[in-house]
């Protein structure tokens, strides 16, 4: 008999396995990644070296936004604030609050394609303005990214306590980030 269409069970069990080393290996290799394309480009003189690099340390970027991804969906470790520590970590080095993107996305899965959806509503069809807004979005993608989803989102969906909650967040996150300026301009970075 032909073998049915589809995955089997065993193939299925397999690839729905939470493997938290793995994350953690995968994380630590495309941060490694991100931190040495961004000291090759500090000491890079020329724009044709740094151009690689640039799309090396966004790849590297995109790696660690896809962990992120995962941790949303609670599947990289088997403990619901496993994940989201993982997830908080992973969000404080791309500078976008974890919580917004998760509660976002969750929506956006949850109302796939209906006027619910809090991505960009289409229901499939195709203009010229929204041809232009994704593309806006490509371009603009971390200013648009960083407002939307660390302040409008927030605003527009959480309650006065997760707000507090987000706005400790923030902070935190300004601190981090402002350590980290000190210290790379330190190394003359």
């Amino acid at each position: 008999a032909p073998p049915e269409p589809g995955l089997s069970r065993a193939e299925l069990v397999e690839l729905l396995r939470i493997r938290p080393l793995r994350a953690v290996g995968m994380a630590a290799l495309h941060l490694g990644v991100w931190v040495a394309a961004a000291v090759a480009i500090a000491h890079a003189g020329s724009v044709w070296v740094k151009l690689p690099l640039w799309m090396l340390a966004g790849g590297a970027v995109m790696g660690l936004i896809q962990l992120d991804h995962d941790a949303w969906h609670d599947n990289l470790f088997p403990r619901p604030w496993q994940n989201r520590l993982f997830g908080n970590a992973l969000s404080l080095l791309v500078g976008i609050a974890y919580e917004p993107m998760r509660h976002d996305h969750l929506a956006h899965h949850r109302w796939n394609r209906t006027q619910k959806d809090p991505d960009a509503y289409n229901a499939g069809r195709r203009s010229l303005g929204l041809c232009a807004l994704f593309y806006a979005t490509v371009l603009l993608g971390l200013p648009l990214s960083l407002i939307y989803f660390n302040v409008l989102y927030p605003l527009q969906h959480f309650c006065r306590a997760r707000l507090r909650r987000h706005g400790a967040v923030l902070l935190c996150y300004a601190g981090f980030y402002a350590g980290l300026f000190c210290l790379l301009s330190r190394h003359g970075l």
